[in-house]
């Protein structure tokens, strides 16, 4: 049997929608064409509380996979709770199961194969905290607490496992904060909300573990807290599934879902044919941009649909030679077949002292013109004159 698992899709209105429906249906309809039987979704399946072209973009696609698969949801720490509730009540061919608590699902049609999920959504800590106080404990006994009270859910998915067979495949769907994982940029998350360890969620004592929250793609092997981003894997592993799309400029590794066979024991990541979002930096530098420190000599042809960012810093009184530059830049990319490009400029103020030749020349429009000769810019006479006129009427302004 295989299964697919996915998670971190962010589904939301207001930040590159149409990218959301069109990869979320490419999935669906790979998973059609593979015989995906059961589905498994990691939780945050919207940005925040949802808005009803959210709700019925996701009832539209939870519906399409619903026509050939199963679907086990959980609530990810983006989703609100009841939020996802909603999904449950849909007219689907298979039927469709929200979680929001800790609880093991078993699949429902035997003729190909039952599998048993155990599901952790995110756990909340504030209410093991709340708990705490009302038991007179300080911090240190509360976030002990927290930690006795999340292994004690773990161990008793897996013992709610044991009870149903040892024959049944296994696996852990979980929203969770592993300790020592890492985002896109290779950034260490450390002190999030109730982190968990791996010797924490092999308690359940499940084939695979599964888990959303993190966008990054990672595998968990050898000792605790090594995150590697593996593209295929075997029974015991723990990994994060990783979100099927860019969801920010940060992203630059590959976007995928999981595939896993319960008769081999196998996992492999499938990737998505997701937008390319580049982010590129560089420095101003009188005449040009300097983009030895970047990736911009590798972009080489552009790919359908890439979003770019081009963000620069230039000096205060640059800024006007650096935009313009910028905006050329732009346009080839965007002839070269860019659907998009934010340019984003970050000037830097600096102290100067005024250039001989400026503080030589007698009145304004001789100060202009060799202050225009020092920046080597190419003014035309009708801005020339208007540049004029402005100065002259705020100097005749001044007391």
């Amino acid at each position: 049997m295989l299964i697919a698992i996915t998670g971190d899709g962010h589904c939301d209105e207001r930040s590159r929608f149409d990218e959301w429906k069109r990869i979320h249906d490419w999935m669906a309809d790979d998973w059609r064409a593979r015989g995906i039987r059961l589905v498994l979704n990691a939780g945050d399946l919207y940005e925040r509380r949802s808005t009803p072209d959210e709700r019925n973009a996701m009832a539209a696609w939870v519906r399409k996979v619903g026509q050939f698969a199963e679907q086990v949801i959980i609530r990810g720490n983006h989703d609100v709770m009841h939020d996802l509730l909603l999904l449950s009540q849909l007219d689907t061919e298979h039927e469709v199961r929200v979680l929001e608590h800790p609880e093991v699902v078993c699949t429902r049609d035997a003729s190909y194969g039952r599998v048993l999920v155990a599901c952790m959504p995110w756990p909340r800590k504030a209410g093991v905290l709340a708990h705490a106080a009302q038991l007179g404990l300080g911090s240190e006994g509360a976030e002990l607490l927290a930690h006795e009270a999340l292994q004690q859910i773990l161990r008793g998915l897996g013992d709610q496992m044991d009870s149903e067979g040892d024959l049944l495949p296994r696996i852990l769907l979980s929203h969770a904060m592993v300790r020592a994982a890492v985002t896109s940029v290779g950034q260490p998350l450390v002190g999030c909300d109730m982190e968990v360890g791996l010797e924490d969620l092999r308690l359940a004592r499940a084939d695979i573990y599964a888990l959303g929250h993190v966008h990054m793609p990672q595998l968990f092997a050898g000792k605790p807290g090594s995150g590697l981003d593996g593209m295929h894997g075997r029974a015991g592993d723990v990994f994060y599934t990783g979100s099927p799309r860019r969801t920010a400029f940060g992203e630059i590794e590959s976007k995928s879902y999981v595939l896993y066979d319960t008769e081999t024991k196998t996992w492999e990541r499938i990737e998505t044919p997701c937008a390319p979002m580049i982010l590129l930096t560089s420095e101003w530098n009188d005449r040009s941009f300097d983009f030895s420190g970047d990736d911009f000599a590798d972009l080489g042809p552009i790919e359908p649909r890439t979003e770019i960012r081009f963000r620069f810093t230039c000096a205060s009184e640059q800024r006007g030679g650096a935009m313009h530059a910028a905006e050329q830049l732009k346009k080839e990319w965007l002839a070269l077949g860019a659907a998009s490009v934010v340019i984003e400029a970050q000037t830097l103020t600096t102290s100067t002292v005024k250039a001989p030749e400026v503080a030589e020349a007698h009145g304004l429009p001789d100060k202009l013109d060799a202050m225009w000769r020092l920046r080597e810019e190419d003014v035309s006479s009708s801005r020339r004159g208007r540049l004029l006129d402005k100065l002259t009427t705020i100097e005749a302004e001044l007391p």
